[in-house]
């Protein structure tokens, strides 16, 4: 409905959906189906694997978790949800994420149908900030290739 609704009130404008962590699995959710123009992606987890493969996540519940697993919305497998996109995507990685490892998100990313770079913000935990002097040169350079991948190429 939400999608709808800013559709109308934008008809040409290119939309470009955002998601940080669990966000990235409603942003998939909707670019499979209602194929924005790109996707910026930070850390997205695949929720099920996560739970039902990291102790992290069931040691204090006695592995209650793995039920939750079992009941999670088929409609937001992520991977499932990557594959069914085939516009441009900008994955922000954060090289020491504790809560969503790398190993993690890489199954999202190799999943993806569409055309994707990943900026590895290095040294970063899961909610680390990016720090300007190391990572604001190549994550400028990023954000521009996924901007040429939904306007073109600059014409100077």
């Amino acid at each position: 409905v939400c999608w709808h609704a800013i559709r109308a009130h934008y008809p040409t404008q290119k939309i470009v959906v955002c998601g940080n962590s669990l966000g990235c699995t409603l942003a998939l959710y909707l670019a499979a189906r209602f194929k924005p123009d790109a996707l910026l992606l930070r850390n997205p987890p695949p929720i099920g694997d996560l739970i039902r493969e990291r102790a992290r996540y069931n040691w204090w519940n006695f592995g209650a978790a793995k039920l939750v697993a079992g009941v999670f919305p088929k409609e937001l497998d992520a991977i499932e949800n990557a594959q069914n996109c085939q516009m441009p995507a900008l994955f922000v990685q954060s090289e020491l994420d504790q809560v969503v490892p790398t190993t993690f998100q890489n199954r999202i990313i190799q999943a993806y149908s569409g055309p994707t770079k990943t900026f590895v913000v290095s040294g970063a935990n899961h909610n680390q900030l990016l720090d300007k002097d190391k990572h604001e040169t190549q994550y400028i350079q990023d954000l521009d290739w996924l901007k040429s991948q939904v306007l073109g190429p600059r014409i100077d």
